[in-house]
């Protein structure tokens, strides 16, 4: 089982569509028939509507994520708005950029033969 990380998870799955779309479309050239041309041109519909109305969800997922403050913010997934700034005197810095920051988050996987482990986070 892969672990992609879930923001490059939709664009491998976009990718991958267009390159299935473009293996049915030299498909589609080596049948040369009228039939073989309509069997194809419905394939790369039928998936490129499917790709769409799953991009299209996703879209809807994230516009429709209440924007709130984060004084108010309730549990759940939100969206917040605002400035952050670190206190006076204290620094956090992202041990994988080295950039400075006010959160982070990180996990280190090694893969070990057919599965993932974690190593450090």
């Amino acid at each position: 089982m892969f672990r992609w990380a879930p923001e490059w998870r939709h664009d491998y799955a976009n990718l991958a569509l267009g390159g299935g779309n473009l293996l049915i479309l030299l498909l589609g050239f080596k049948l040369q028939s009228r039939a073989g041309w309509q069997i194809t041109l419905v394939l790369i519909g039928l998936t490129s509507c499917w790709a769409w109305y799953a991009n299209l969800k996703r879209h809807r997922t994230v516009a429709d994520t209440p924007t709130s403050r984060i004084a108010s913010a309730p549990q759940g997934y939100i969206e917040l708005v605002g400035r952050g700034r670190q206190p006076p005197g204290v620094g956090l810095v992202s041990p994988v950029s080295g950039l400075p920051c006010l959160w982070y988050r990180y996990r280190i996987e090694r893969k070990d033969g057919d599965r993932w482990e974690q190593v450090e986070s």
